[in-house]
């Protein structure tokens, strides 16, 4: 992370070898108000197919142009890739979001929204549907602003024993993170691994 950070959101998308959920997400994420996105960053993890003919192949070129594509010379392993998003982000919000999941409509709405609500937030947390042992349902964690990094710790620390699916525990897509914030620790989502 270099240079002048630009207000607004990015959306990262860390794939590998998913192109059905991938397409899947992208179609949820275009059915919204993607306008809304200073860009959408789909981060491969040297898939054995070329992820950006197949998002051609399956959008309008408006939408493909709000798409950055990387792909990573090698598979640098999920972490990894996950990591990558602190690496490649431009914009001051960072919203990482997995690859077989979808958004609703109005999420991208929502997540503005919270943020001229709460601009010196360190993190926005969403509660999510989810799906754990077969059953779908509302993650039981309650929308919330954080404010410092040690906010975020100690909401984790504090949920560990009341979180039913260990996923949950570390789920991605639900965060929105303030880059311009998180800066002086970015180090260390590289020193130390997931």
């Amino acid at each position: 992370m270099s240079g002048t950070i630009i207000e607004g959101i990015s959306l990262y998308i860390p794939t590998y070898n998913r192109r059905d959920q991938l397409i899947r997400l992208l179609k949820s994420i275009e059915s919204s108000d993607y306008t809304d996105l200073y860009e959408i960053i789909i981060s491969d993890n040297n898939s054995p197919y070329n992820v950006l003919d197949e998002i051609l192949k399956e959008f309008p070129i408006q939408f493909c142009e709000k798409c950055r594509i990387h792909i990573n010379n090698t598979n640098i392993g999920s972490s990894g890739n996950i990591r990558n998003a602190f690496l490649y982000c431009k914009t001051k919000w960072l919203w990482i979001i997995g690859d077989d999941d979808e958004i609703l409509q109005s999420s991208i709405k929502t997540i503005k929204d919270k943020i001229s609500e709460n601009p010196e937030s360190a993190f926005l947390k969403f509660s999510t549907e989810t799906e754990c042992n077969g059953e779908v349902g509302i993650l039981k964690e309650d929308n919330c602003q954080m404010k410092s990094l040690q906010d975020l710790i100690d909401y984790y620390k504090k949920r560990h024993n009341s979180v039913r699916c260990i996923g949950s525990l570390v789920f991605i897509s639900n965060n929105i993170i303030n880059i311009e914030l998180l800066a002086p620790y970015i180090r260390y989502a590289f020193e130390y691994s997931t």
